[in-house]
């Protein structure tokens, strides 16, 4: 009798902590998609006014910098965030020996990868000082996001309003800045000095909010654990460099194949493809703790968890691509303007980046938990080859239209293709989790259907 007791509270107690951990993923995922939404709603009015008045030459031109300096800023971020993220959600005790070797990494790896940016630009195309000068001025802002450090740490104990309310702010003083130097009629390079202006508002915003919301001790180096995390994020940080490579390339190849008005108007609707990608990735950034917590529970827990954000993810981007590829010639004749027409089409084929992507990041909370960060790397090594080879062969052949293509063909071959090579278990889990999308809606419509023929 006490004993069933006993189990009788325990089960209490359980489903009350289950309570209190879906309230504390709702309001931290609440905050993570209003900064997301802000940021949505500011990048189409304002960027989409940005587009207009650069048109698309020299917006193919800041566009091209961008896209260059990615590959350069994934050095930089040295694949530290997720392993950041999982220790100190395991362990906040060591907050000041994992947060203060992180930041001492970033902040030299950003400085070096700015260098070699700067260099390597120099080298490729030594008489356009035009471009240069933008890598330079936008490269500024990778040394200033060493400060998301700090979002690392409010990511870690659910507490990334904090971080909302700090970027937020930079972010509409940014955006302010862009509207004053459109109405002064300014000139392209000061629309790049404004993104490196805003990581350094952003990275300001974020220490005075640490400081309301410090760790238990002082930040401080440890070798021991240095060594430890990059031993962990090496195979991260060379999948996030391929990444880049089969998310910008096809801009890189289209600026030498065609010419920089292209790369402008691929890029508006990439941007408009891309601007969606918040939605998958604050998701998998708000639950990541919650996921680490139910691998030490229970194995079940774990993967019935894992189930249902792959669930979601399917349905999301599914839905999400389907409704923007229809309404993708209302939506860039009214956010560009007919200047833009074009990225109409590219639009309605880039858009599907949006399943692999989600279903990718997804991959990542199975893949930290793990420990298989390698096949990571496998997936993206995959798709960056892949993205290369199908964008030279496509783009001379279609276009910009076969930029689009390969992007989407890589980012499923990096998604799909390589996890049922390499991962069949975690292939099983996508496999079920679309198979049970797949059933639920298969008896709603049965569902509705009989309800309407009762009628």
């Amino acid at each position: 009798m006490r004993a069933a007791f006993l189990d009788t509270l325990r089960a209490i107690q359980e489903r009350l902590n289950e309570r209190r951990t879906l309230r504390l993923i709702s309001i931290n995922s609440g905050w993570l998609i209003g900064d997301k939404l802000l940021r949505l709603l500011i990048a189409l009015f304002i960027g989409a006014w940005v587009l207009r008045y650069l048109g698309p030459d020299q917006y193919g031109k800041f566009a091209y910098a961008i896209a260059f300096l990615a590959l350069f800023q994934a050095f930089a971020m040295l694949g530290l965030d997720s392993i950041v993220v999982r220790n100190l959600a395991q362990d906040s005790s060591n907050a000041n020996r994992v947060l203060g070797t992180a930041l001492r990494l970033r902040l030299l790896a950003s400085v070096l990868s700015l260098l070699a940016a700067e260099c390597a630009i120099s080298v490729l195309d030594p008489a356009n000082s035009e471009l240069q000068f933008l890598v330079l001025l936008i490269g500024v802002g990778m040394v200033f996001q060493t400060a998301d450090v700090v979002d690392l740490w409010f990511q870690s104990q659910s507490q990334s309003r904090r971080t909302v309310v700090a970027k937020a702010t930079s972010y509409v003083i940014a955006a302010g800045i862009k509207v004053s130097l459109i109405l002064s009629n300014a000139p392209l390079w000061l629309f790049a000095a404004a993104v490196g202006g805003e990581a350094a508002l952003s990275a300001i915003a974020l220490y005075f909010s640490y400081k309301r919301f410090p760790a238990a001790h002082n930040w401080v180096w440890n070798a021991a654990v240095a060594r430890n995390m990059m031993q962990q994020s090496y195979p991260l940080l060379l999948s996030s460099v391929s990444i880049i490579v089969y998310m910008k390339s096809s801009q890189l190849i289209i600026d030498n194949i065609i010419d920089s008005a292209s790369v402008g108007i691929y890029s508006s609707a990439q941007l408009l493809s891309e601007l969606w990608y918040f939605l998958p990735l604050t998701i998998v950034t708000s639950v990541a703790p919650v996921i680490a917590r139910k691998k030490a529970e229970s194995a079940t827990a774990y993967n019935n968890a894992l189930q249902n954000v792959f669930s979601l993810m399917w349905l999301l981007s599914i839905s999400i691509s389907s409704v923007v590829a229809i309404c993708s010639g209302i939506i860039v004749t009214l956010l560009f303007g007919e200047a833009y027409r074009e990225s109409a089409w590219i639009l309605s084929i880039h858009i599907f980046t949006l399943v692999p992507v989600s279903i990718g990041l997804t991959q990542s909370l199975w893949l930290i938990n793990e420990n298989r960060s390698s096949l990571a790397l496998y997936q993206a090594l995959a798709g960056a080859i892949s993205s290369i080879g199908l964008n030279l062969l496509l783009i001379s052949k279609y276009g910009v239209i076969g930029g689009a293509i390969a992007t989407v063909a890589s980012q499923c071959i990096q998604a799909f293709a390589v996890s049922a090579w390499l991962a069949p278990s975690l292939f099983r889990i996508q496999t079920r989790s679309l198979l049970a999308l797949l059933v639920s809606g298969r008896q709603a419509a049965l569902f509705i259907r009989s309800h309407l023929a009762s009628k």
